[in-house]
């Protein structure tokens, strides 16, 4: 039998190629073990895998493994040999091993078995070295006859540097391969990613043979770009200022330094490098200079390597300077001499030169290189400067010598503002900033237009959206849809993946949980469920927003932190397995939804809690979720429908089909019918809405729902005046109340109770009552729900008065109505509450006042759905138009007043509708500009209007409302 065993990165079994599954993972480990073994007692394997248990239970789970394996390889595939195992002679194991794969059984770990993990990380350490040979050697074969594709080159350069990052042999016989092939912009790739990572890592420049076939590549490329400039895509007018500031240094007139920001793959590096390189700009000496990471500790690092250009270009000898410039420069920048770093105590920390004199020295010596000639000095990426140059930079060359030297330097934009601080306010002034910004879609049109034949306009709209404008990322979508190659070949990602690898455990931990936030990120929530405190997490972020993956940005007064690109976070998100997104999304929702609770505000967190329990796979949670911002965007527990809209009705409609297709339970079901019945109620669909409660009452059990089922009769009742209607189920609920007391929804009902009162003129018995439920909020915290039902009750206070017609005594209640929504920020009732106030200032002359409440009932109930209080508002502003003699005003407002009326049944605001459009039928008669804009929204008689609204007022008890028509 011939097993095939692939120990190369996650190790599995295959028999006649079919792979096989092992019944436990202890199983699957006994059989690797014994394969690699040969032969093994059975008393180390019991050692091995159960060290915790006592000797008989131990040989019970080893005897079951062995089980497991027979019943796989069949009874034979062991030798009957007591106390040892062994495999049989007819067992033949073929190992194949492929590095390229990964280390040896990667990522296989038994818990509780250290002798066994021992073991395989031995067992890694010993062949790492032998498979690391024989990958390389099967690559250098493979790529000298030319066996390997390019993807199939790269993926296999990848997994060797992997294993030794620094391994010359491979990286020149890869750069040979290209040069030999005409890929040049690989060879310098290669080189310079090579070249970076030497001095990083190791202070060594690549072998001189690589350093030779990296030149010869760069010769060929001007050879064949020939003497024209290279096209600049973009950056136009970047390049100008670059060359303004340039020219007025050179010329010496006034000019300043140039600070290029911007985000990773921005192309602040390339913007500068090109510009360098083609400004044909001569009289100047011009340095260029990398900053590091890896050398951001060595003090004097970057000045050290600034004086020895100055040095090279000037063509001076160290020998010819000064003796005192001499020692400084011996002492402090060894690496300029190649000694090394410098094994003694420094004199400035000996106290025997102090800082200042070292500082004078240097300046001096700047001040004597300045004067042979003009610098141009261009330093790249200004955040890895090391303490003491970066400090002598900005203190004194950028300072002292104005007009000497011009600076350009590079620098993240997350750092800039950090960097500018350190600035005084006279060297500010000789600064300016270039901040690179994303490509514009007319900037991505022209670009793909240059590189792409005819592209079509979904072409540039696709390339604008993918890559957000970045440059980096925008060419290399250019370029992989030019060669066809996979997004992951991207060198944005490249960049990112290599970025990803010097972060801390933590940061990743960080970054990965932030990937699942799809807008602002919240510090907090990844706090909580990495585990660290609210300092921690802010150093992480830092760390991350310093590394380019995230930015921050001022909303609302607000710092908050996005990522710095969103390709960077799906990919991110993206890379991560299901199972571990899913628990992330799952760990953001529990978290949020405990805020939630504990803020007692659910409204803030809903949208998110909904998005991360939908991600995470949980929908009965989503819908419940789902379903309470429903029933709050409807206000189930409120009388006032004021923020119903069709999106509303679109919300539902798709909460209904979710509904469908997953299994939910019934109570979830009762409450997704409730919320239905109470937005027909709402939007006047009375005879739907009367449906659905009555199967509420009749099916449902819950007495919260019950109660919530009455409270939208009321709400029924209250919309079309129906007395009867509101007392019987007011009664209903109150009943249900006693069941499960609860006084603020006593309250609530008993103010409903007291307006079916109000409106049969049982005003005395009314006030008492509205008195009664005004206590009974007396103590109770105050929630938006208590502060909105003292509103109800100040506002139907008022109706006595009004009823009586003593409208002035009116307004003290409708301002305190409103004082006490205004103040919370509650918006339900506030239109209502508008217009009463309104009306009343009309009835006592104060026309201007009232304009006002009415316009601000208008801004509320903009793209309002429900006609509710809206017909008899609109019919006021028609009026009060009028009156200004603005009639097409007038008519516009009187038109969407009765357009309103048509889906209302309420006697009341069909009354005034009614009084208003005879009134404004007098004044046509009276006027024929008004008559001819108005005739055509009031089309009937003027006793055609009066008599409507006589009928009306009549049904509510008020014809005194007539006697206004009459004196006309």
């Amino acid at each position: 039998m011939k097993i095939s065993l692939n120990l190369s990165g996650p190790p599995s079994v295959a028999v006649d190629g079919a792979r096989v599954e092992f019944a436990t993972k202890k199983a699957e480990a006994i059989f690797y073990y014994t394969a690699l073994k040969g032969q093994v007692s059975k008393q180390s394997l019991e050692l091995m895998f159960w060290p915790e248990l006592d000797e008989v239970h131990a040989n019970k789970n080893l005897r079951n493994s062995i089980y497991y394996i027979t019943r796989i390889f069949g009874a034979g595939v062991f030798k009957k040999s007591r106390g040892v195992l062994e495999f049989s002679g007819s067992v033949e194991f073929v190992e194949n091993i492929d590095p390229l794969r990964g280390r040896f059984m990667e990522g296989f770990y038994l818990k509780d078995c250290p002798d066994f993990n021992s073991f395989v990380d031995e067992y890694n350490n010993e062949r790492d070295l032998q498979l690391y040979n024989s990958a390389k050697a099967n690559f250098l074969r493979a790529l000298s006859v030319g066996e390997l594709d390019d993807m199939e080159t790269l993926n296999r350069y990848g997994a060797l540097s992997r294993m030794d990052p620094y391994d010359e042999e491979v990286v020149f016989a890869l750069m040979e391969h290209c040069f030999g092939e005409g890929r040049l912009d690989e060879v310098v790739k290669l080189y310079r990613d090579f070249e970076r990572k030497m001095l990083r890592d190791l202070m060594l420049e690549p072998l001189k043979d690589i350093q030779n076939l990296y030149r010869a590549a760069l010769l060929r490329k001007k050879a064949e770009r020939g003497a024209a400039a290279p096209f600049f895509f973009g950056r136009l007018t970047e390049l100008k200022r670059l060359s303004r500031s340039h020219r007025d240094f050179l010329s010496g007139a006034q000019y300043t330094n140039l600070i290029i920001s911007g985000g990773i793959g921005s192309g602040k590096t390339y913007l500068l490098s090109h510009y360098m390189r083609n400004s044909g700009i001569k009289g100047t000496k011009v340095l260029e200079l990398v900053c590091y990471e890896a050398e951001r500790k060595i003090e004097y690092r970057v000045l050290s390597l600034l004086i020895g250009k100055m040095l090279k270009a000037l063509k001076v000898d160290t020998k010819d300077l000064p003796e005192s410039y001499r020692q400084i420069l011996v002492y402090f920048f060894p690496f300029m001499f190649g000694k090394g770093a410098h094994d003694g105590q420094s004199d400035v920390k000996d106290g025997k030169l102090p800082f200042f004199e070292l500082e004078e020295l240097l300046s001096e010596l700047f001040a004597r290189l300045t004067a042979r000639a003009k610098f141009v000095i261009v330093i790249d990426d200004i955040r890895y400067c090391d303490r003491m140059s970066f400090d002598f930079i900005q203190r004194v060359a950028l300072c002292k010598y104005h007009g000497r030297a011009l600076f350009f330097i590079s620098c993240h934009d997350s750092w800039l503002k950090e960097y500018l601080k350190t600035f005084d306010k006279d060297t500010l002034r000789n600064i300016d900033i270039l901040e690179l910004k994303n490509f514009r879609r007319d900037e991505v049109e022209a670009i793909a237009s240059r590189r792409l034949k005819d592209p079509a306009p979904e072409t540039v709209d696709a390339l604008y959206k993918e890559s957000g404008g970045n440059p980096l990322y925008l060419f290399e979508i250019i370029n992989s849809l030019k060669d066809n190659k996979p997004v992951n070949n991207y060198k944005f990602i490249y960049l990112l993946e290599n970025r990803l690898k010097t972060l801390s455990s933590y940061e990743q931990m960080a970054l990965y949980i932030s990937s699942a936030f799809f807008s602002d990120i919240m510090p907090e929530a990844v706090a909580d469920i990495i585990g660290v405190d609210s300092i921690r997490i802010l150093e992480l972020y830092e760390s991350l927003v310093q590394n380019g993956f995230l930015k921050e940005e001022i909303r609302d007064g607000h710092l908050t932190l996005m990522f710095a690109h969103e390709q960077f976070r799906l990919y991110i998100y993206q890379s991560q397995p299901l199972i571990k997104r899913k628990t992330i999304h799952m760990k953001i929702a529990e978290y949020l939804a405990s805020c939630a609770r504990e803020a007692e505000c659910e409204r803030d967190y809903i949208d998110s809690i909904i998005y991360h329990y939908h991600s995470a796979g949980q929908m009965v949670k989503y819908l419940s979720c789902k379903l309470r911002k429903a029933l709050n965007i409807v206000s189930v527990d409120h009388d006032f429908p004021e923020f119903l809209s069709g999106v509303t009705q679109d919300f539902i409609a798709k909460l209904e089909e979710e509904f469908c297709l997953v299994s939910v339970p019934l109570d979830l079901k009762y409450e997704f019918t409730l919320l239905k019945a109470s937005f027909a109620v709402k939007t006047c669909n009375y005879d739907e809405g009367l449906k659905l409660i009555r199967f509420i009452l009749e099916s449902d059990t819950d007495k919260r729902r019950l109660l919530k089922a009455r409270k939208q009769l009321i709400y029924y009742g209250i919309q079309t005046r129906d007395h009867a209607m509101i007392r019987e189920n007011a009664i209903a609920a109150l009943r249900i109340l006693k069941e499960r007391p609860d006084d603020v929804e006593k309250a609530d009902i008993l103010k409903s109770y007291a307006l079916a009162e109000l409106n049969c003129r049982h005003c005395k018995n009314a006030g008492r009552i509205l008195l009664r439920s005004l206590a009974m909020l007396d103590g109770m915290p105050l929630s938006e729900t208590v502060l909105y039902i003292r509103a109800c009750i100040f506002n139907y206070l008022a109706y006595e008065h009004k009823y009586a017609g003593e409208y002035e005594r009116c307004i003290p209640f409708y301002m305190k109505s409103i004082e006490i929504c205004t103040s919370a920020n509650i918006t339900n009732g506030l239109p209502l509450f508008y217009m009463n106030l309104g009306q009343a200032l009309m009835k006592i002359g104060r026309q201007e006042e009232a304009k006002k409440y009415f316009l601000k009932f208008e801004v509320l109930r903009e793209r309002i759905y429900s006609a509710l209080s809206t017909t008899i508002v609109k019919a006021y502003l028609a009026l009060i138009y009028c009156i200004e003699r603005n009639y097409r005003l007038s008519a516009k407002y009187l038109a969407e007043g009765f357009e309103c009326s048509l889906v209302i049944k309420n006697s009341y605001e069909y009354a005034y509708l009614y009084k208003i459009c005879a009134l404004l039928k007098k004044t046509a008669l009276k006027d024929c500009e008004a008559a001819g804009i108005l005739s055509a929204v009031l089309p009937e008689s003027y006793g055609y209007y009066y008599e409507r609204a006589s009928e009306n007022f009549k049904k509510i008890g008020l014809e005194r409302e007539l006697a206004e028509l009459d004196r006309m």
